[in-house]
């Protein structure tokens, strides 16, 4: 039996195709039909935001409602309304982590794709709320997707760099609300941290992350002062 050539025993090497919509005998259903459900309660929630003052929204149930309007009312405000939204941000985040996966398979660039994808995605967003509707969360749901990028790719230094340039714009009359950016993105490198770290205290038999003692430490001495603080009022 003649051998087999090193050359021609080697594996060929994957090439990544283009990226492409997904085909319809990859897409998962229930995730589809999840979603369509969630759009549904959104459109009803919407109808309600049209048809009243947004200032009133968290007033609870029109006044002098009667017969099926106050029906329609009350389903809205009882099993509508802080419903389907946040399960449409659940269904966002398990797109993402389908996406990422699917291009750590394939062997695909993710981040740069769907950077771009954030963008395009905050674009509309912002000219929606400016010229539209005030009521827009397309903006907002691109930086929830910019801050899963942090949190999975963030390194410490570049965010505790940025943190302390939008910091020192804070301070430039006017720019308040950069403060609150700062805010955000210390909260999300910390939350990074703390799920990206691998170093943990062991004490007794007793193992936690490095992260959570300083945390715990932290609420202790805050709590601590707090009753000094109350004690001496």
């Amino acid at each position: 039996m003649d051998a087999v050539p090193a050359t021609e025993s080697l594996a060929t090497p994957t090439i990544p195709g283009p990226f492409a919509p997904v085909a319809e005998s990859q897409r998962i259903e229930a995730l589809d039909v999840v979603r369509c459900f969630a759009l549904l309660g959104i459109f009803v929630m919407n109808v309600e935001w049209f048809n009243r003052p947004v200032a009133t929204l968290n007033d609870g149930m029109p006044r002098g409602l009667e017969g099926l309007d106050w029906l329609a009312s009350w389903f809205v405000a009882y099993f509508v309304q802080g419903k389907f939204w946040t399960i449409f941000s659940l269904l966002f985040g398990m797109g993402f982590a389908v996406m990422l996966v699917r291009a750590e398979r394939a062997g695909r660039e993710f981040t740069k794709v769907y950077l771009r994808r954030i963008l395009a995605l905050a674009v509309f967003g912002a000219v929606h709320f400016i010229y539209v509707w005030e009521g827009d969360i397309l903006f907002s749901y691109a930086m929830g997707a910019l801050a899963l990028l942090i949190v999975l790719y963030g390194r410490p230094w570049p965010i505790v760099i940025v943190c302390a340039v939008l910091v020192g714009l804070g301070f430039i009359p006017n720019a308040d609300p950069v403060f609150r950016v700062a805010g955000g993105l210390a909260a999300t490198g910390l939350l990074a941290l703390y799920l990206r770290g691998k170093k943990r205290l062991v004490c007794r038999g007793i193992s936690m992350p490095v992260f959570s003692f300083v945390l715990l430490l932290a609420g202790v001495l805050a709590s601590i002062a707090a009753v000094v603080f109350l004690a001496a009022a």
